[in-house]
C-alpha cells in the first residue's frame, strides 16, 4: 500500500498544532526564561517542519490525484488481520493495565503476538517472560518509571 506523503505530513501538522497548544497551557514558573512549555513547544515546531517538507513532497508526487494506492500484498486478508489484532491488542492494553498490572498484561499480548507470529507455544511463553521482567527492570528499577503493579502489586519489591 502507498499512502501519499501529504496525508502524513497532515496529520504530523495536526500533532504539532496539538503540542504546541497544550504545551502553552503549561504554568509558567517565576523567574526563570524558560518554562515548560519551551521543550515541547520546540518540538512541536519540528514537527511542522517536518509537516511541511511531506506536505509539499507529498503534493509534488501525486500522479493523477491518487492519495492511496493499494498494492498487491495489501489485498490479502491474513495481513489486515495482523494490523487489527495489534490494534485490538493495544485497546485491551490500555483498558486492563491498571487493573491487571504492566506484568500479566503485557506478558499475554506479547505471547499472543509470538504464536501468532509462528513461535512455539512454549517458546513464546519463556521469551514473552523474559522480555516483560526485562523492561520491567529496565523501566521501573534503573529509570525509576512506575509502572502499574496490578494484582501483583503486593508481591513486588
Amino acid at each position: 500500500m502507498r499512502v501519499n506523503d501529504a496525508l502524513f505530513g497532515i496529520a504530523l501538522l495536526a500533532l504539532a498544532i496539538f503540542v504546541w497548544l497544550h504545551a502553552a497551557g503549561f504554568p509558567k514558573v517565576a523567574g526563570t526564561a524558560y518554562g515548560p512549555a519551551f521543550f515541547p513547544q520546540v518540538l512541536a515546531l519540528g514537527l511542522a517542519a517536518s509537516a511541511a517538507l511531506l506536505i509539499w513532497r507529498g503534493m509534488k508526487q501525486a500522479t493523477g490525484g491518487r492519495f492511496l494506492q493499494l498494492e498487491t500484498w495489501a489485498r490479502e486478508p491474513g495481513r489486515w488481520f495482523g494490523l487489527l489484532l495489534m490494534l485490538s491488542c493495544l485497546v485491551v492494553y490500555a483498558l486492563l493495565d491498571e487493573i491487571l498490572g504492566f506484568h500479566i498484561t503485557g506478558f499475554a499480548i506479547t505471547t499472543v503476538f509470538m504464536i501468532y507470529l509462528g513461535v512455539r507455544p512454549w517458546l513464546a511463553l519463556v521469551c514473552s517472560l523474559g522480555t516483560v521482567i526485562v523492561i520491567w527492570l529496565l523501566f521501573a528499577r534503573l529509570l525509576l518509571v512506575p509502572l502499574p503493579g496490578g494484582v501483583l502489586t503486593p508481591y513486588l519489591w
